[in-house]
């Protein structure tokens, strides 16, 4: 039985809804060009399809269009932000970090990595509190040689010959995770929660890439996932691992045949989601966050219906009144605004011509890219994770699309 969502028909998804937010900016910036924070909506988007492409000079591209939009925006208003509330200096760092980690020319990647030092510094100036960018800046060297080591053994390749050795490359991480903690054991050395952390990230994502062909090994390394994830939450509470270990508890769960067991696992992923939920400190990420809290609670339903012999074991789970209410104004506004609640205001009125099916069809990809994608209680950050692969490098300590950005969904059991 299949525990994590599709992950290729998500992504294709988001690909769809992404461009469509990007076509509705380029129509208002004809008739409004200093609009800065649709500019800066226009770049922040640019800057995630440049995230969740695997073509690499499609990917520069992209990143040389998020660059242009989102400097424009802060030509006009040097104090504008992105929709999620993040400074647009910030996120023009992000655009020039990822240009820096696909540039195989040295003297070049260099010009790059000063450039977002420099964009980091003044956007700390405006605000103090962003303290984790320029930590995360120190391990940029060793996230760009993993991408561009990863891109020369992806070259030439077809996808599926590509997706083997995604898997393989997975395979040799863990195995390296794995030696890290095997030395500290022998050394007497105390358990590092970074390498437990990162270990149990990469064990999911290598969970999801074997999962078609090996379910049975896809469940170990998700349950292994899962304890690494909550021995590293133990040492140190982080909001990162808080989430992924919500969201390999809940595949746990998923696939789980006791349905008592898997009722407790299922509570103590929204528990582990809810404690990532307290440490959010933006309102409109922490609206989102508790969205996807919202939609967690559906999980029980789902289970009962890939368990329908146990299903008796699995009682629902009473969503609260909060939570309740959120999802369905939250609802109503996505159905007010034509199921496009991120696009610009004057953007509505096009799709809601094209009549109900598609306004629902929309509705469903938006609420798809909002779980994949939206802000979840992660930061994805290149200091902080290893690229999953030569196209799926972080932008630095971005709220986008990535795949460290997860969310757990009641409707597909565990999706990333």
């Amino acid at each position: 039985m299949a525990f994590h969502g599709n992950n290729a028909e998500q992504q294709e998804d988001i690909w769809e809804v992404l461009q469509g937010q990007c076509n509705q900016c380029k129509q208002h910036v004809e008739v409004r060009p200093r609009d800065d924070k649709v500019i800066a909506h226009w770049g922040a988007m640019l800057l995630q399809l440049a995230v969740i492409t695997d073509d690499i000079p499609a990917k520069k591209e992209l990143l040389q269009q998020s660059r242009e939009k989102l400097q424009r925006a802060i030509d006009i208003n040097p104090n504008c932000e992105t929709p999620d509330k993040q400074l647009c200096l910030f996120e023009l760092a992000n655009a020039f970090y990822m240009t820096y980690i696909f540039e195989a020319d040295d003297g070049k990647a260099e010009k790059l990595l000063q450039k977002c030092s420099t964009l980091c510094q003044k956007g700390r100036k405006k605000d103090p509190k962003n303290t984790a960018i320029l930590k995360q800046i120190k391990d940029a060297p060793q996230q760009r040689a993993d991408c561009l080591r990863a891109a020369e053994r992806f070259q030439g390749k077809t996808k599926e010959e590509q997706a083997a050795e995604r898997l393989i490359m997975g395979q040799e991480q863990c195995e390296r995770y794995d030696a890290l903690l095997q030395a500290s054991k022998l050394a007497g050395e105390p358990e590092d929660a970074n390498v437990l952390k990162q270990y149990g990230s990469q064990l999911l994502e290598l969970s999801i890439l074997a999962e078609k062909d090996d379910v049975e090994g896809a469940r170990d390394s998700v349950v292994k996932a899962m304890h690494l994830l909550k021995k590293s939450s133990e040492l140190e509470k982080d909001q990162q691992t808080l989430t992924v270990l919500a969201l390999a508890t809940n595949a746990v769960a998923m696939v789980t045949e006791n349905g008592s067991v898997a009722h407790g696992l299922l509570g103590e992923a929204r528990t582990a989601f809810q404690e990532a939920i307290a440490m959010e400190g933006n309102a409109e990420a922490l609206g989102r966050m508790k969205l996807q809290l919202a939609d967690m609670y559906k999980t029980n339903a789902t289970w009962r219906e890939h368990h329908p012999f146990q299903a008796h074991h699995m009682p629902n789970d009473p969503i609260p009144r909060e939570l309740e209410a959120l999802a369905a104004a939250a609802a109503a506004n996505a159905t007010q605004s034509g199921g496009s609640p991120a696009a610009p205001a004057s953007s509505g009125q096009s799709s809601a011509k094209q009549g109900a099916k598609k306004v629902e069809k929309k509705e469903k990809k938006e609420k798809k890219a909002v779980d994949a994608g939206g802000k979840t209680g992660t930061k994805a950050s290149p200091g902080k994770e290893e690229a999953k692969a030569v196209g799926s490098a972080k932008p630095l300590g971005a709220k986008g699309v990535a795949a460290e950005n997860v969310v757990v969904s009641g409707n597909e059991g565990a999706s990333v």
